[in-house]
């Protein structure tokens, strides 16, 4: 019987080979999502105006979360002082 890379990879990780092909699939797919994502980026960074725009909404949610968290921060100390 010959030893293959994968029978291998089964032996050592003491998993079966469906689970080792069910992780390779995950990954590739976390992969291609991820080139998928890198370019779409690229595109809207390609655009000045739109990335202008991007970069502009980014900051208004960095404001809103920064309130929240400030709120969250009195409401957690006024809850202590009582």
């Amino acid at each position: 019987m010959k030893t293959t890379v994968g029978s291998l990879l089964a032996t050592q990780q003491g998993k079966p080979m469906q689970a080792l092909l069910d992780q390779a699939m995950e990954l590739s797919q976390r992969d291609i999502f991820l080139d998928e994502v890198n370019a779409a980026y690229a595109r809207l960074r390609s655009d000045p105006k739109a990335w202008e725009a991007e970069q502009a909404e980014r900051a208004l949610w960095d404001r809103a979360l920064a309130g929240r968290l400030a709120a969250g921060r009195a409401a957690k100390a006024a809850k202590i002082r009582r």
